[in-house]
């Protein structure tokens, strides 16, 4: 039988202390991002995985690392897993020249950020025939309240800055905004904007027939300014795309 394992990461306020040497003020807290993961998570026991949450000070870069890593040593073919994150987002310059625009983007954990080479790195753990499923809810920049800042420069650190290979198993990323784009975090809807509206969607529609549909039906809810973003890769994502969402 395939196995389900799930990460859900949400970061309603950071260590000053660690950023201290990319950013100078205080990194402003958001509402509700511990709410977007606990409800990940609630999918995901709804459909059987065996699943993590790390929030706020447990959301460090070590365990997010350490999570993903064994994951993807311990899964294999047919198995699958769900990774989420929501917290703020940021862009920093480009050091190894595979961004189109120049720009990395990155996720901002509690103490550390979490740029999409690294994220790259780990995916490549993964075998071939597992089924990976990314969701972000996150800014990428724009001036949103999930937006940390536009640029920043990144100090030395324990990642590999360069896409030294190609991932093996099926992913896809579902993320509330393009990669120029900004994510809402109102604080007055009990969860970040796209959470809100998957959430909705889920329940209005019995989870979809496939995450298409699924991403579709949350685009039309999201303001004008905003598009979200579905983004296939590795062998086979285009199939995973087509299945129904979250199903092990």
């Amino acid at each position: 039988m395939p196995k389900g394992l799930s990460l859900h990461i949400g970061v309603n306020y950071y260590d000053n202390k660690s950023y201290r040497q990319i950013i100078e003020r205080p990194i402003p807290p958001l509402p509700n991002c511990d709410r977007d993961a606990m409800a990940k998570k609630a999918i995901a026991d709804r459909f059987a995985y065996t699943s993590a949450l790390l929030i706020n000070k447990d959301a460090t870069a070590t365990e997010v690392t350490k999570g993903i890593a064994a994951a993807g040593d311990y899964l294999d073919d047919g198995d699958m897993f769900f990774l989420s994150f929501s917290g703020h987002g940021s862009r920093m310059k480009d050091r190894n020249g595979d961004e189109d625009d120049g720009y990395d983007e990155t996720w901002c954990l509690y103490d550390q950020m979490l740029v999409d080479d690294d994220l790259f790195e780990l995916l490549k753990r993964f075998r071939p025939g597992v089924r990976v499923l990314i969701i972000a809810d996150s800014c990428h920049s724009g001036t949103s309240a999930k937006d940390l800042f536009e640029e920043v420069n990144r100090p030395g650190g324990e990642f590999p800055l360069h896409k030294t290979g190609d991932v093996l198993a099926s992913c896809l990323l579902m993320a509330a905004c393009q990669d120029a784009g900004q994510a809402m975090a109102p604080g007055n809807m009990g969860y970040s904007l796209y959470t809100h509206w998957m959430l909705k969607i889920l329940e209005r529609y019995a989870f979809c027939d496939s995450y298409r549909e699924l991403h579709n039906r949350i685009s039309r809810q999201m303001p004008s300014n905003i598009t979200p973003n579905l983004f296939p890769f590795g062998p086979g994502a285009h199939q995973f795309m087509q299945r129904r969402p979250f199903q092990i």
